[in-house]
């Protein structure tokens, strides 16, 4: 991973997980201490993103918080002051991240790429996002994905990325009277083939 290749935002997350972790008394910064610092970030955009997705960012940073402070502190005179180390788990969310960013053809890793990086791992951080995500995408998000077709039909293989930015907000889907949300059979039977 080239730390030149970071956004300052990513960047900022970075050094604000760092003192966390030293905060909690962890010799190694985690992708835990990462997200909580994106989430609680002062431009907000990953709690943005995170409500757009119809997640509750307040209850995942509870939950990561919960997950921190079960770890093992160390602490007393042998402790090394003022020292952490970047986790395995961490650097590997990094490189995958940059990864994300090339394949995007984005010259910088962004707070984007590295929150979409999180939810292709293995990681607590990777699981509390999946169990306070959705379980569907909100209604107008454009999905770019790669097709194939099954006997029930085209179905995506591979998602290549999800566009949120023309969703309907949370609030304006749940007070919609029914009568006046897309009939989702007829935009099926209405879809042309690839």
């Amino acid at each position: 991973m080239d730390p030149t290749k970071l956004t300052e935002s990513t960047q900022s997350a970075l050094q604000e997980a760092q003192s966390r972790a030293l905060r909690y008394g962890h010799t190694e910064v985690d992708v835990e201490h990462l997200l909580l610092a994106l989430i609680e970030q002062q431009d907000a955009l990953v709690a943005r993103l995170l409500v757009g997705a119809g997640a509750d960012p307040g209850a995942i940073a509870t939950v990561l918080d919960e997950e921190l402070r079960r770890r093992p502190r160390v602490s007393g005179p042998g402790a090394p002051a003022g020292q952490v180390y970047v986790s395995r788990a961490l650097n590997q969310l990094l490189d995958r991240a940059q990864q994300e960013a090339e394949r995007m053809k984005d010259e910088y890793v962004s707070v984007e790429h590295v929150v979409m990086a999180i939810l292709v791992g293995e990681t607590p951080a990777a699981r509390v996002l999946r169990e306070h995500g959705r379980r569907s995408v909100p209604e107008g998000a454009v999905i770019e994905c790669v097709p194939v077709r099954l006997e029930r039909g085209l179905q995506a293989k591979r998602i290549i990325s999800i566009d949120l930015s023309s969703a309907l907000p949370q609030q304006l889907r749940s007070s919609m009277p029914a009568s006046e949300r897309a009939d989702r059979r007829a935009l099926a039977d209405a879809a042309v083939e690839f």
